[in-house]
C-alpha cells in the first residue's frame, strides 16, 4: 500500500503540516511594508505634518517610534496629535481615543499604561495642531447612535454634539485650522502609506 493510500499516514502528514504552517504563521514576525516609508530618504507627509504639531524643545523627548507604530496583526493604531492615538481592534472601522504620554517602550505596547479618554467607536475624524473632530457610532438593540465630538489636545477637554453642523461650528469658533471634512479611519490610515513627491 503507497504512502497517499494510507488515511492514517495521509492524516498524520496533514496534521504535521498544518502544525508547522501554524507555527511559521506564530514565529515570523508581521512585516509592515509602511517601514519603507518612514525612513530619512522616504518622508511619510502625515508623519511630517503630525512631527511638525510637536513643540521644537518637546520633540527630542518624542518616542520616534510613537510617529511609525502602527500596530501588529488584528490590532492598529494610529498616531494623532502627540500623546493621542486612535487604536483598533479586529476591524479598522471603529476605534477609541487614547493617551500614550506614559508609554515608554512601542515594542511592549500592551503592557504599557495608556490612558483612556472615553471616547469610543470613532469612525470619522478630522485634526489639526490643537484639536481632533471626531463621529463616533454606537449600535444598540438596532437603534445607531452617532454623536460627534471636539476633542482639545492642550487641555484634553471634550465636548459632544449632536450634528456635524454643530460640532464645525464649535470648531470653527475654537479656531480649528484644519479641514472641515471627517475621513474615515480608513482614509486615515491610508494617508500614513503615501511618500512625499
Amino acid at each position: 500500500m503507497s504512502f497517499l493510500q494510507n488515511s492514517y499516514y495521509w492524516r498524520v502528514f496533514l496534521l504535521v503540516t498544518l502544525a508547522l504552517l501554524s507555527c511559521a504563521c506564530i514565529c515570523c514576525p508581521w512585516f509592515d511594508p509602511r517601514g519603507l516609508l518612514i525612513d530619512d530618504d522616504h518622508p511619510n507627509p502625515q508623519i511630517e505634518l503630525l512631527k511638525s504639531y510637536v513643540p521644537a524643545e518637546t520633540l527630542p523627548d518624542v518616542n520616534p517610534d510613537y510617529f511609525t507604530y502602527f500596530g501588529f496583526r488584528d490590532w492598529w493604531r494610529w498616531p494623532l496629535v502627540y500623546p493621542y492615538s486612535i487604536h483598533a481592534i479586529d476591524t479598522v472601522d471603529h476605534g477609541r481615543l487614547l493617551d500614550e504620554s506614559e508609554v515608554t517602550d512601542y515594542d511592549d505596547i500592551n503592557h504599557q499604561p495608556l490612558g483612556s479618554i472615553g471616547v469610543w467607536d470613532i469612525t470619522h475624524l478630522a485634526l489639526d495642531r490643537r484639536y481632533l473632530l471626531l463621529r463616533t457610532e454606537e449600535e444598540k438593540d438596532d437603534v445607531l447612535t452617532v454623536i460627534y465630538v471636539l476633542f482639545d489636545c492642550s487641555t484634553a477637554e471634550k465636548t459632544e454634539f449632536d450634528s456635524e453642523a454643530a460640532l464645525f461650528e464649535a470648531a470653527q469658533a475654537a479656531g480649528f485650522e484644519g479641514d472641515l471634512t471627517l475621513m474615515t479611519l480608513r482614509d486615515y490610515d491610508a494617508l500614513f502609506w503615501q511618500e512625499a513627491p
